[in-house]
């Protein structure tokens, strides 16, 4: 999934998948250039996303 940034900011929406369930979530921005300047790749850790 794709995520437009606005001033290094995004958002993204989705449906939860039930009260009591968790998920586990990874953020990846590629590399890329800003203006001429590099971007480095890099990943997050996973987190956990829990419904309630």
């Amino acid at each position: 999934m794709d995520i437009a940034l606005v001033n290094g900011k995004g958002t993204v929406s989705f449906k939860a998948s039930g009260r009591g369930t968790t998920k586990n979530w990874r953020i990846a921005v590629p590399a890329m250039t800003y203006n001429g300047l590099p971007i480095a790749a890099t990943v997050s850790r996973t987190f956990p996303l829990s419904v309630r």
